[in-house]
């Protein structure tokens, strides 16, 4: 999923997050920065995908990368281990998900480097490319016009792979008079999540 803003970004992300942690074995809930109105409360559980929206760098080595995707793949009792997703470069040089980096990072480091991954903002997307089936939102919205529109398209592999969100009256897809309350419920929309991260 890509959107433009992050109140939609937060919007599909929370629903998502709700959605999926209902099957998981064990949840772990991160509160929201409340300094950061970008960041949002996480629900971790096994297999959600999380982006980095800040570097680490460690000894002048990155560790990991803005805009790189990772997988929660355990939860401990003070931190979690985390996997980077294949990425196309990765393919590429013919490496595997097997083949990606692990990472344990402490809960208490979570919120100010990684947001949930379920949905991006066009921003964060420059340079992907995706294999899955994802969604654009915030589409007819004026500031998704133009620039916004081409690299949120040109980031599927082939043009089968891209939805585009319908018009959401009730939340107006991002728009100036929404408010994001922390909360995404399955009646605030018709849109429909495959399950797929991208």
């Amino acid at each position: 999923n890509v959107a433009y803003t992050h109140i939609t970004r937060k919007w599909v992300n929370a629903k998502c997050m709700r959605e999926f942690s209902q099957e998981a074995e064990e949840t772990c809930v991160i509160p929201a920065n409340p300094k950061d109105h970008k960041s949002q409360d996480m629900t971790l559980f096994v297999g959600i995908p999380l982006v980095c929206w800040k570097t680490k760098k460690e000894k002048k080595k990155v560790v990991f990368a803005h805009s790189e995707i990772w997988f929660v793949v355990e939860l401990g009792e003070e931190k979690m281990q985390l996997q980077r997703k294949l990425e196309e470069v990765d393919r590429e040089a013919g490496k595997t998900q097997e083949d990606m980096p692990t990472l344990e990072m402490p809960y208490s480091e979570l919120q100010g480097r990684f947001r949930p991954g379920y949905c991006i903002t066009v921003h964060m997307s420059q340079g992907k490319t995706f294999r899955e089936r994802f969604t654009i939102h915030d589409w007819y919205s004026e500031r998704m016009e133009g620039r916004g529109r081409y690299v949120a398209l040109s980031r599927g592999k082939t043009t089968d792979l891209v939805q585009i969100a319908p018009r959401d009256r009730k939340r107006s897809l991002g728009g100036d008079d929404f408010e994001y309350d922390g909360e995404a419920n399955a009646e605030d929309s018709d849109f429909e999540y495959d399950g797929e991260a991208i």
